[in-house]
């Protein structure tokens, strides 16, 4: 029930924003996005022209490291070495899933002609060095899709329980009110993925999806933010009008937040606009945590 009630205190606070139900927000119904994949060609087709010149590493990330060049232009990235393709920006991790600056050779001999890594590698290519290249992705791929999140009102529900219940209701009642919000998570904004498999959203999908709902007239959007993809940084990039926290309760830490949980929630409050609204549960003991 204390879901159910902070999804409503939610509802009634964001809704203050959207326009009068008779105002004609909606053109036609392919403003209303029920599936995140919809419009990914349109989308890409957007912002070609806006990429013909690259992305200048220099400017978004002034506190890097630049050797080999005096400036990196980028229009295509790819983490994966062995998927690396001529004209690419190689990012390389070290992270719990291993320290993939050691594929540097692999990625140059498919073709990349630079990197974005977290110390200097052993390649003649031009190298960004940045403290944490796990933000700096997430940055950079929200620039290559043309910063979609900047144009919405996005709405981030977290939480162990119920935040798929949460953001179809949100979703709902945005529609009701005349709005278009398209829901990203385990659920596409009409069905949801079954609980014991769960696919989470990665960096470039947040992206891709916030333009899909820009290019389809809408105004705000609702994105599921969990724990796990909030470490990996698959939407740190992303700016938050609202963040809804339900409960962060488990079956092992009923009372007090783990060191991942503290961390994913000081990363999402990071994401809030300035004059952001925070929702929370407060009658959970580790949101009060």
């Amino acid at each position: 029930f204390s879901t159910i009630e902070t999804c409503l205190d939610a509802a009634n606070d964001i809704c203050h924003s959207l326009p009068d139900p008779g105002v004609d927000v909606l053109k036609d119904e392919r403003q209303i996005l029920l599936h995140p994949i919809a419009a990914g060609k349109e989308a890409r087709s957007m912002h070609a022209k806006s990429l013909a010149n690259g992305i200048r590493l220099s400017e978004l990330f002034p506190g890097g490291r630049l050797y080999h060049a005096q400036e990196i232009r980028v229009s295509s990235v790819c983490t994966v070495a062995a998927a690396c393709r001529s004209g690419d920006l190689f990012v390389a991790f070290d992270g719990p899933d291993g320290d993939t600056h050691w594929d540097i050779e692999l990625a140059v001999a498919n073709g990349a002609t630079a990197v974005l890594c977290e110390r200097l590698l052993p390649a003649n290519i031009p190298q960004c060095v940045v403290d944490d290249t796990g933000p700096a992705i997430a940055q950079l791929i929200q620039q290559l899709w043309g910063s979609p999140g900047e144009e919405l009102q996005v709405v981030g529900v977290a939480g162990h329980h119920g935040i798929a219940n949460t953001s179809l209701m949100l979703r709902e009642l945005f529609e009701e009110r005349g709005g278009a919000a398209p829901a990203l998570g385990q659920t596409d904004g009409s069905t949801a993925t079954p609980d014991r498999a769960p696919k989470l959203p990665t960096a470039w999908q947040y992206a891709e999806w916030l333009s899909q709902a820009v290019s389809g007239g809408c105004t705000h959007a609702v994105a599921e933010l969990h724990r796990e993809a909030a470490l990996r940084y698959a939407y740190s990039a992303v700016p938050l009008q609202t963040l809804v926290l339900g409960s962060l309760s488990t079956s092992t830490h009923r009372h007090s937040a783990t060191a991942k949980t503290r961390t994913a929630v000081e990363r999402m409050l990071h994401q809030l606009k300035p004059g952001g609204q925070l929702i929370a549960n407060i009658d959970c003991p580790v949101v009060a945590d």
